[in-house]
């Protein structure tokens, strides 16, 4: 007999999102070496924020989320802040439950002058990709670079033949 599919409006689940993430899937270690630099980087993130006041997105999730973004090659905060949404790994990754609101793409935008004025983003992405390299995970032996992504984001009018001569000053 063919079955039917039935509408998943009339259902609800239970998920535990730590079990549906492979014990060997590769964003585990990551998400290891992204702690284990952010417990380094506790005192520096403290200072950063008041002790009254409304409660901010966890800095820590936002530094997490940009890492998310570079593997993805995310092309907007926007469109990776809509991704989000549905995508169960990133909510696992992120330590945020399904239930729970996603960030607007603006908070990344409104944080981003406090973590480059404390130097947090720069010190977070350095001590991670350190951690990646004594791993042997990166290497400066090899570097590609998709044409067809460079293409795609620039804009045809900064496109000018070598052999031109450049524009006049003024």
């Amino acid at each position: 007999m063919r079955g039917k599919a039935r509408p998943q409006t009339d259902r609800a689940f239970l998920v535990n999102l730590e079990e549906l993430v492979e014990r060997d899937h590769p964003l585990r270690e990551v998400k290891r070496m992204c702690r284990e630099v952010l417990d380094r980087l506790e005192g520096e993130l403290a200072q950063m924020y008041a002790q009254k006041g409304r409660p901010s997105v966890f800095p820590e999730r936002l530094l997490m989320a940009w890492v998310l973004m570079r593997l993805y090659a995310s092309r907007t905060c926007r469109h990776f802040a809509a991704h989000l949404r549905y995508n169960l790994l990133d909510l696992w990754f992120l330590d945020m439950t399904p239930d729970e609101t996603v960030f607007e793409s603006s908070n990344f935008g409104q944080n981003m002058e406090r973590f480059e004025k404390n130097h947090v983003s720069e010190l977070f992405f350095a001590e991670v990709a350190e951690l990646a390299r004594r791993r042997g995970w990166i290497s400066d032996k090899h570097f590609r670079v998709d044409g067809t992504l460079i293409e795609a984001w620039a804009s045809p009018k900064s496109f000018r033949p070598k052999d031109e001569p450049p524009p006049p000053p003024g």
